[in-house]
């Protein structure tokens, strides 16, 4: 025989489901944000002290400063 519930019981299951349906929501929520705070300091990383292979160890400044040549410059094609 199955056992009678009540009204506050299944108000309480109800009030639960939406808790957690709330927190799932929020901590997606905040994990977006995160990673999007995380990207903006690898982006303003990246532009404030340079890197990529386009500069090969020289600061910012000192890259752009010299003359551009092509990758192949002098071959024949």
């Amino acid at each position: 025989m199955a056992a009678v519930r009540t009204s506050s019981e299944i108000g309480f299951n109800r009030v639960a489901i939406v808790a957690v349906l709330f927190l799932n929501h929020f901590n997606k929520r905040v994990r977006l944000a995160l990673h999007q705070m995380d990207l903006l300091k690898v982006m303003v990383i990246n532009r404030l002290y340079g890197g990529g292979s386009a500069h090969q160890g020289l600061s910012v400044r000192d890259a752009h400063a010299a003359k551009v040549t092509a990758i192949n410059a002098g071959r024949a094609g």
